[in-house]
């Protein structure tokens, strides 16, 4: 992207797996500064979970190992069992994701067979609903917070049933207000600047984090603000 837009400061708010499409927010030059706040607005995924294995990745591009004496789940024990996973709740990140571990990528760690041990995190699910079930594909939107791996809420879900579960496929439809709809391709960006038409690609600040709580200052009050004071 640096060289397509030729700016050498951009920044993304919140990773994407490897195997993953959907939203990937980008922040250029002085707007970099809000990529904090605009990565800790909540996501939504759509996901396709495989059932009865499962994967020492959390996804498809792992190795994949089948359950044995495999039962299938019901419907209703599906979302039973989704049930355990919505709202306030502790999950432990897969071993092959971009926490670092003593300055170190865990997924590197993980590439070269040493033990990982991930203490559980806080995050909070406020949606997790079937959108399709026909085994072994159950189809997921979910909602919820920064730090959220999809992937974690696969496994474990198979864990729980004890069929083994990982993620087939991920899309990310949504970061804050931030959605599909107003998102480019990247041939559709590349496109634009060689017309000179990369404004159609932006969204203001504004839209962004339109969320926040905003103050309205006088402008005797900007000058002290924009000096640090309050």
């Amino acid at each position: 992207m640096r060289r397509i837009i030729e700016m050498r400061r951009i920044g993304h708010c919140g990773t994407l797996d490897p195997l993953a499409t959907g939203v990937l927010v980008l922040c250029f030059g002085p707007y970099t500064r809000l990529s904090e706040w605009i990565s800790a607005e909540e996501k939504e995924y759509e996901s396709v979970f495989c059932l009865g294995a499962s994967s020492d990745t959390g996804d498809s591009q792992g190795e994949i190992d089948e359950t044995v004496d495999l039962r299938v789940p019901s419907p209703e024990e599906i979302k039973t069992a989704l049930d355990r996973f919505k709202g306030a709740i502790q999950q432990v990140p897969p071993a092959f994701s971009a926490i670092k571990v003593q300055g170190v990528r865990s997924h590197d760690l993980a590439r070269r067979k040493q033990p990982i041990q991930h203490q559980a995190r806080a995050v909070f699910v406020s949606e997790l609903e079937v959108k399709h079930y026909d085994f072994p594909e159950l189809v997921v939107r979910v909602v919820c917070s920064k730090g959220t791996y999809i992937r974690s809420i696969a496994s474990d879900l198979g864990s729980f049933l004890g069929c083994g579960a990982y993620v087939k496929t991920l899309r990310r439809a949504r970061v804050g207000r931030l959605d599909l709809g107003c998102s480019f391709k990247m041939d559709e960006i590349r496109e634009a600047v060689k017309t000179g038409e990369l404004a159609r690609c932006l969204v203001s600040p504004a839209r962004a984090l339109c969320d926040l709580s905003r103050v309205m200052l006088e402008p005797e009050q900007l000058a002290v603000f924009e000096h640090g004071g309050l």
